[in-house]
């Protein structure tokens, strides 16, 4: 195994279980998971379907991630599907900061976990693609 495919790996297994623990708390404990973050859910069901539904996106597309570091073969579209995932949570916060203001130091340490991800994996898809 080359120096290449052990950063894929870790980056893959980094990426996969920050998404399980967070899909796992948005789909499972989201009021708790929120109030991490000064946020206050309350107990309204259209308020708490909106937040657990992308934690059950998070979990298959995370559990995808951490099963590509064991099969090589899925490795270039789970790292792929990393940098959508990443950058896209990256970008709906860097919209958010600029229209509605600055968020908790728990959020603003969330976005720096995603852009960073984000930035990453998308740096590796592109060089994998490019060596396809």
């Amino acid at each position: 195994m080359n120096i290449s495919s052990l950063l894929t790996r870790l980056l893959l297994l980094v990426s996969g279980l920050v998404g399980i623990t967070v899909g796992g708390m948005l789909l499972f404990t989201p009021v708790m998971f929120h109030a991490s973050a000064e946020i206050s859910l309350g107990d309204n069901p259209s308020l708490l379907s909106e937040v657990r539904s992308p934690g059950a996106f998070l979990l298959p597309v995370s559990a995808f991630m951490l099963l590509a570091v064991f099969r090589e073969h899925w490795q270039t579209t789970a790292v792929t599907v990393s940098a959508i995932t990443y950058s896209s949570y990256a970008a709906g916060r860097l919209v958010s900061i600029l229209l509605d203001g600055m968020p908790s130091s728990s959020i603003l340490g969330a976005f720096a976990i995603e852009v960073t991800i984000g930035l990453l994996a998308s740096y590796v898809a592109i060089r994998s693609r490019s060596k396809a």
